[in-house]
């Protein structure tokens, strides 16, 4: 019964990510990505800056990609406390 619930759980969040208007990707702390909404997919294929590469999601601009790769290592160390 409960992997009935955590089913339909997982079913209604993937439908309310994929009515989003707006890009949303899900990754790992390392980039790799798990998850990427109709939006952000649309945005990938419309805009080389942003990519997905052997499976991790990056920027074509270096510059970028390293603040992309620091963004995603702070965060993976938990939630900034002001």
């Amino acid at each position: 019964r409960l992997l009935d619930f955590k089913t339909i759980q997982t079913n209604n969040l993937h439908s309310a990510f994929e009515m989003l208007p707006n890009g949303l990707a899900l990754v790992t702390a390392t980039g790799r990505l798990l998850y990427a909404n109709q939006a952000a997919r649309a945005l990938m294929r419309e805009n080389d800056a942003m990519r997905v590469v052997e499976g991790r999601f990056t920027m074509r601009d270096d510059e970028a990609a390293v603040a992309l790769s620091q963004a995603l290592a702070a965060a993976s160390r938990g939630p900034l406390l002001c």
